[in-house]
């Protein structure tokens, strides 16, 4: 899915006309990519999910994402690029699989009182 993301933003970076193409019309933009696009974007993100190499509330987000970083591009010449990849790094890493934390143990209010003893005790208090 990454490499989707980044081809996609490089398109956009080296030609501005396929950004402009994309997004001149946003009605006509938005029913060729909910046809065309979404049905195998969504393909991608579900086996993404599957393979837990995305969190599991991520939907077929991608041209959002991938807009906004042309966007970046296109609004900032000569810079953007650099931009427009860091904000493509920083969402990317937004939609890592979030670990779940271990459960924390049931201490009942004696297991409560021999743990703040226990903290104490280290900290030197």
């Amino acid at each position: 899915m990454e490499a989707v993301l980044l081809a996609h933003v490089e398109t956009q970076v080296r030609n501005r006309a396929v950004q402009q193409l994309l997004f001149a019309d946003a009605d006509r933009a938005a029913a060729f990519l909910a046809y065309h696009v979404e049905p195998r974007l969504t393909a991608i993100v579900d086996r993404a999910r599957a393979e837990n190499t995305v969190r599991h509330d991520f939907t077929a987000d991608i041209p959002l994402f991938a807009y906004a970083a042309g966007r970046v591009a296109a609004d900032l010449p000569g810079t953007g690029a650099g931009f427009a990849h860091r904000h493509l790094e920083l969402l990317i890493e937004g939609l890592a699989p979030v670990p779940v934390p271990p459960p924390l143990p049931r201490l009942g209010l004696r297991g409560v009182a021999a743990r703040r003893r226990q903290d104490a005790a280290v900290s030197g208090r």
